[in-house]
């Protein structure tokens, strides 16, 4: 039997203008490539869920 259960999943959607010269999607698909990008973004996610008391029980995946 599981052991937690499924409440929500919230998805980041990405969204680059249209007729930017390519090396500009290139440093955008870099950046949120980066291991830093996704720690920075793994701990703002985190300090937003630890101030709400409700949350605090609840467990947190961040994948990709």
């Amino acid at each position: 039997m599981a052991k937690t259960v499924l409440l929500d999943e919230l998805h980041l959607t990405v969204h680059a203008p249209r007729g930017l010269p390519e090396p500009e999607y290139a440093a955008i698909r870099r950046t949120l490539a980066r291991a830093h990008f996704h720690a920075a973004l793994d701990r703002a996610i985190r300090d937003v869920f630890s101030r709400y008391p409700a949350l605090r029980r609840a467990r947190l995946d961040i994948s990709r």
